[in-house]
């Protein structure tokens, strides 16, 4: 039988709310919903961890399944894309 041990694939566009900030400890912080790209990812002895890619955010991290909101619709992201 064929467990499937990660969430997401790369090239998965996901939202995250939470960006790690690094002043004095490492922490997340919210913020508005940012949509990314699943870069790669690694299977680690305590789960899957993600790199995530934007244009304009630098990633300091992986983010576990737990950091990522939710997958997008790829229909969803070209129809939000679209209106105005």
């Amino acid at each position: 039988m064929n467990k499937k041990l990660n969430k997401y694939k790369v090239g998965d566009k996901v939202v995250v709310s939470k960006l790690f900030k690094t002043k004095t400890y490492g922490y997340m912080e919210e913020c508005d919903p940012i949509i990314c790209d699943i870069k790669n990812f690694n299977l680690t002895s305590t789960g899957p961890s993600y790199n995530l890619y934007h244009k304009d955010i630098d990633f300091k991290i992986c983010y576990w399944e737990e950091d990522i909101d939710y997958r997008l619709n790829v229909n969803e992201h070209k129809n939000k894309k679209h209106k105005k």
